[in-house]
C-alpha cells in the first residue's frame, strides 16, 4: 500500500527500486511475528495489537513520503524526496521491533 501511494506522488523509477526490498523485508517480519503469537487464545491481544501498530507505523510512513518536502540539488536538477528515502526503512525497523516485543512480551514467564 505505502509503495504504491508514493508511486503515484514519486515517479522516479530508481526511487522504486530501491525501496521495494524494505517492503518485503516488514512483510515478513510482520508475518513471522505473526506466526509466534497465533494459536493461543491468552496471545490475542498481542497479536491484535501487532497488526493495529504495524498498520499505523505504515500510514504515517505513507503520509510522510507523500507530504515531506523534496530537497533540489544547487543547479542540477536532482530531486532528493528525503521523506520517501527515509520513511519506509523506518517503518520496516519498526514493525521488526514490533514484531519481536510482541513475540517477547507474550510469552509467559518461566518460573524461576
Amino acid at each position: 500500500m505505502t509503495c504504491s501511494a508514493v508511486s503515484c506522488t514519486n515517479t522516479d523509477e530508481l526511487h522504486e527500486r530501491l525501496y521495494a526490498p524494505f517492503g518485503l523485508a516488514a512483510t515478513g517480519a510482520f508475518v513471522w511475528g505473526m506466526g509466534r503469537l497465533r494459536g493461543n487464545a491468552a496471545r490475542q491481544p498481542f497479536w491484535v495489537g501487532l497488526a493495529a501498530a504495524t498498520m499505523a507505523v505504515w500510514g504515517v510512513a505513507t503520509v510522510l513520503s507523500i507530504a515531506l518536502p523534496v530537497y533540489v540539488t544547487g543547479s542540477d536538477p536532482t530531486r532528493l524526496p528525503i521523506g520517501a528515502m527515509v520513511s519506509p526503512v523506518a517503518a520496516a525497523l519498526l514493525t521488526t521491533l514490533g514484531g519481536i516485543a510482541a513475540g517477547v512480551l507474550s510469552r509467559p514467564p518461566e518460573p524461576g
